[in-house]
């Protein structure tokens, strides 16, 4: 995340390019910029853990009173966002990834992340987008919902984040952990640019929650906060539970 812009001028840093696809799945960061090698080749990523028995959804916390539903559009669900978060809206959000497409300046790696970014909205995977302040109050960003196809099984949506999202440079990528959701079983996974930031740049904490739906299409809640922000993992994982069937 670039310290020269607002956070939320780059909306594409929360919307991940991701459709459980096998060859289109690359991750953005959030943020006022993107560093130089988004874009990279993907590395290697932790094992997926065995996963437990499915819970209950019903098991899951009731749904936070302060927190504003939004209904999913295209879908029978719902998601909430937080006090103080807003949607994005995705026509501007498209503008701006255009812009920083048309930018020559941009580098090439940048570019082709950004158009597999505009991709994804045409094609509808991305279905919202929400901002606001970062529970540390250190930025503002914006988290993506995202749905995508039909896949085998939750450990299948796992191998997809292991084996094809892309770890920018200089990141620690830590082995996913099952997470519970209302909508089911979940996998949480993180990574955090930690060594060797570019000038301008802020070392970013990335977070991707995936989960089902009933019918078997995966969902993706993505997001960036700067790598101070310890908390930012349980707070995407609070947002992936306000997902919900009414």
């Amino acid at each position: 995340m670039r310290r020269s812009r607002p956070l939320a001028l780059a909306a594409a840093a929360a919307v991940l390019v991701a459709s459980c696809s096998v060859s289109d799945v690359v991750g953005v960061l959030s943020g006022g910029g993107l560093p130089d090698g988004f874009g990279g080749t993907p590395t290697a990523a932790p094992s997926v853990p065995v996963l437990p028995e499915p819970t209950d959804p019903a098991a899951s916390d009731p749904p936070s009173a302060s927190w504003t539903t939004l209904p999913v559009p295209g879908e029978s669900i719902e998601w909430a966002a937080p006090p103080d978060w807003t949607t994005v809206d995705l026509a501007t959000l498209r503008q701006q990834l255009q812009a920083m497409s048309d930018n020559a300046s941009n580098s090439a790696d940048m570019r082709t992340g950004i158009a597999l970014l505009l991709k994804r909205l045409e094609d509808g995977d991305v279905r919202l987008v929400i901002g606001g302040p970062t529970p540390g109050g250190t930025a503002t960003s914006e988290v993506s919902l995202l749905i995508g196809p039909r896949v085998s099984d939750l450990a299948a949506a796992g191998a997809a984040m292991r084996t094809l999202w892309p770890v920018l440079p200089n990141s620690t990528m830590a082995a996913p952990e099952p997470v519970s959701l209302a909508l089911g079983d979940g996998l949480r996974f993180e990574w955090v640019q930690d060594t060797d930031v570019p000038a301008g740049y802020v070392a970013t904490r990335n977070v991707v929650v995936v989960t089902l739906l009933p019918d078997g299409r995966c969902v993706w809640v993505a997001g960036s906060a700067p790598s101070a922000e310890d908390g930012w993992p349980d707070f995407m994982t609070k947002l992936a539970d306000h997902i919900r069937i009414p």
